[in-house]
């Protein structure tokens, strides 16, 4: 089984987190993420352009998304890479957390899971990923 880890940039709560359950899994984890490759990762590691400079135009299309600027080539690199790893064949993804790595996942047909958080957005986008998921982790008791 190889299962894909998407790790989101901001904050150390998501690196820690994805940690632990990667080490959990029992199987190698394809890891994605701004951020370096974290010690003790259970696999190989996709280090993904920045999207968060220059200039961004209309991130969020009117709401149905978080983070999807058009024309930023750092974001279609990153989309690119997770594309291309999708379509490899993995088993299953792991999104914590985005919306946009959710819907892309779904939409090639791969089993998504959610990590969510105690604090999440609740809004339109949010929503839609949670549909867009398999199942949803919720790391709290």
């Amino acid at each position: 089984m190889l299962i894909g880890y998407y790790v989101d940039q901001q904050g150390d709560g998501h690196r820690n987190r994805a940690l632990q359950i990667a080490q959990q899994l029992n199987c190698d984890v394809v890891g994605f993420g701004t951020i370096a490759q974290l010690d003790g990762w259970p696999g190989r590691w996709n280090r993904l352009a920045d999207d968060t400079s220059g200039l961004i135009v209309d991130p969020s299309a009117g709401g149905v998304f978080h983070w999807a600027p058009l024309r930023h080539e750092g974001h279609r690199q990153r989309m690119g890479v997770v594309a291309v790893e999708l379509a490899a064949g993995l088993d299953a993804m792991v999104v914590d957390s985005s919306t946009e790595v959710a819907a892309l996942s779904r939409l090639m047909g791969v089993p998504t899971v959610l990590v969510a958080m105690r604090a999440h957005e609740h809004d339109r986008a949010q929503h839609r990923a949670f549909d867009l998921t398999n199942l949803i982790i919720a790391t709290w008791p």
